[in-house]
């Protein structure tokens, strides 16, 4: 008798310290939140509120000094339903998903790791609110350690071609096109460094069944090592 008493007092005190790691804080939008994977907790909740028609990008990347080479990311809708989550693959030291929210109310985001991974370490989590490029578009901004990278969503369906230039600023940032795919987060499609006083443009059709973006700004590892304080010029022109 005394030993089942004893197993349950461990499973209640067991599953009240699972349940503290799941508690669920609230994202807001453009701000920064700190996190930790850890052997115990592999998965940390959130949950942030998205109006209807919003265009929203979630970034998860290793914090400075941390061992995390491994970050997942999963997206829930109000309904339950899930986004996207690529925490079955292989994946890196940053991870970046996004969409076009469908209906507006709560989602539940969760950081985590890949599968395959063991690796623990703090992470920095962001929700942005990001532009859509139009026909004619010109998009002048500066991207710094404080900053981040930065992104602006694709029109889906639209044969275009979109221009970035490099202004003014020692480093030289990074100007890549992304699709997300439910299972895998985002896949690079497209590449360019930045050329002083040279254009770097690609030329495609975007995808009507994916999400598609483009980002200014640098790896995890320029991050940390560089102090990068450069601005830019992007341009849209639909074909």
């Amino acid at each position: 008798m005394l030993k089942r008493v004893a197993l349950l007092i461990s499973l209640f005190v067991l599953l009240t310290a699972v349940f503290t790691t799941q508690a669920q804080e609230k994202l807001r939008f453009d701000e920064l939140f700190e996190g930790e994977i850890t052997d115990d907790v592999t998965a940390v909740e959130y949950t942030i509120t998205i109006d209807e028609g919003s265009l929203v990008v979630f970034e998860m990347q290793r914090a400075e000094k941390s061992s995390l080479y491994s970050t997942a990311i999963r997206v829930s809708d109000p309904n339950g339903g899930v986004l996207v989550d690529n925490s079955g693959e292989v994946t890196e030291e940053r991870t970046i998903v996004g969409f076009r929210a469908v209906v507006g109310g709560q989602y539940t985001v969760t950081a985590t790791r890949g599968q395959f991974s063991s690796s623990t370490g703090e992470y920095i989590l962001r929700a942005i609110l990001v532009e859509e490029l139009t026909d004619g578009a010109t998009v002048e901004g500066t991207v710094s350690n404080e900053s981040g990278s930065v992104y602006y969503a694709l029109p889906a369906g639209q044969p275009l071609t979109v221009s970035y230039l490099h202004t003014s600023g020692d480093f030289y940032l990074d100007f890549d096109v992304w699709l997300i795919t439910e299972s895998q987060g985002a896949i690079r499609i497209a590449t360019g460094g930045a050329v002083e006083n040279i254009t770097t443009s690609f030329g495609l059709t975007t995808e009507t069944d994916y999400f598609m973006l483009v980002s200014v700004g640098a790896s995890v590892i320029d991050f940390e090592f560089n102090d990068v304080e450069s601005n830019y010029l992007v341009t849209a022109t639909f074909n």
